[in-house]
């Protein structure tokens, strides 16, 4: 998995953020056309000569034609294709549809557990949020807005903190269960004064389903489809959103970094950012694995 969206004017938090975690051979056939011979007599060095073709060799008599020659079609003028409009995202300040731009954003609950790897999702998520939860094993929440997942999970339970984060977008919230704290707070404002709740209790079976390829608790998914119709369910509409951070202009290739590397140590694992300067990003890399992290739902 790589981060794509790198934007230098995003403000820290004290959890990590990760942003937003493609020779004709033409035959020519030359006919040879028949050279017509005839046999021509003479009759002494003095007389006429004689034409001894066949009366059959006598063509018919050709009348010119009086009709008008037929008027040519003009060609189709193709129908002009409308330059699309772009505008800035609001979760990342990349160029998109506008559209894509007024998609109500939806957080998602992902499982960190060893069990669970490699997740689903995280390519299309605008923003991505890592924090620690019970035992020092970390949990990621994906913020998806103008870009829809193929598929997203394994989905797991809520807890306050990564509420709050999704109510900086009064984002749909979408979780299997969750802490005692995050279940009240959901209770009181689930219903979009803070966040819109999307709990598996509920759609377990119709919006959310389980894989046979995993394990419980480590196997629960949705896909974009799903979760436009979970948006629908809560009355978490579309439309303009006003941006919550700003952002800076991309830096230029003078400017930055060559080689930068950072490590961000939980107890339940390390995670290392290598940057690759001739892709520009920056490759993620799970405890001490030799090869990047992916993405399940798209395999990069």
């Amino acid at each position: 998995m790589t981060d794509q969206r790198t934007n230098p004017g995003r403000r820290p938090f004290g959890p990590v953020l990760l942003a937003g975690l493609v020779v004709v051979a033409i035959g020519v056939g030359i006919g040879a056309g028949s050279l017509l011979g005839g046999a021509v007599g003479f009759q002494g060095p003095t007389a006429p000569v004689a034409a001894a073709l066949p009366s059959a060799a006598v063509g018919p008599t050709v009348t010119p034609s009086t009709e008008p020659l037929p008027t040519p079609t003009p060609s189709p003028v193709p129908t002009p294709v409308p330059t699309p409009v772009l505008v800035p995202a609001p979760l990342t300040g990349l160029l998109v549809l506008e559209a894509q731009a007024l998609q109500h954003p939806i957080a998602v609950m992902i499982d960190d557990q060893q069990a669970a790897r490699p997740q689903s999702g995280f390519n299309a998520a605008a923003q991505v949020w890592q924090a620690p939860a019970e035992g020092g094993i970390p949990r990621y929440m994906l913020i998806f807005q103008d870009t829809l997942p193929a598929a997203v999970g394994p989905i797991r339970s809520a807890r306050q903190y990564f509420i709050e984060w999704a109510a900086e977008w009064r984002a749909m919230y979408v979780h299997v269960g969750g802490s005692g704290q995050a279940m009240s707070t959901l209770a009181a404002g689930g219903h979009g004064r803070l966040v819109y709740n999307a709990d598996g209790f509920r759609f377990e079976g119709t919006m959310m389903w389980r894989i046979k390829e995993r394990a419980a608790p480590h196997n629960v998914y949705s896909d974009a489809e799903h979760l436009r119709a979970m948006a629908i369910k809560v009355g978490a509409t579309d439309g303009p959103i006003t941006p919550v951070w700003s952002f800076g202009d991309r830096l230029g290739s003078a400017t930055r970094r060559i080689g930068t590397r950072l490590a961000i140590h939980y107890p339940y694992e390390t995670v290392t950012y290598r940057y690759d300067a001739d892709t520009d990003r920056y490759r993620r890399f799970i405890d001490r694995s030799p090869t990047q992290q992916i993405d399940a739902a798209d395999g990069q």
